[in-house]
C-alpha cells in the first residue's frame, strides 16, 4: 500500500512520498513491526486513545523524535 502526502518539501530535508514508500517497501516485516510499535508507544504515552488532554508542544517534539528514530534507525537500518 502506497501512501501519498503533499507536505514533503525537499528543501526542508523531508521525505517525498516516493522516498517514504521506498523505505517502507524495502523494510523487513520485523522492521515494520518495530516501527509501528515505536509509533504506537509514543502516541499512547502522549495520551492518544484516552480522555487526557494532549500537550501540543510535547506532541510535536515526541512525534518529531519518533519520526527520526523510525526512519533513520528502523527503516533505514542504521540503528
Amino acid at each position: 500500500m502506497a501512501i501519498h502526502y503533499d507536505n514533503a518539501d525537499e528543501n526542508k530535508g523531508g521525505f517525498t512520498s516516493e522516498q517514504m514508500n521506498a523505505l517502507i517497501e524495502g523494510a523487513s516485516e520485523q522492521q515494520v513491526r518495530l516501527a509501528l510499535q515505536k509509533v504506537l508507544h509514543v502516541m499512547a504515552k502522549l495520551g492518544f486513545g484516552t480522555d487526557e488532554e494532549i500537550s501540543g508542544a510535547d506532541a510535536v517534539d515526541a512525534i518529531g523524535e519518533v519520526f527520526a528514530e523510525v526512519t533513520e534507525e528502523v527503516l533505514q537500518g542504521q540503528g
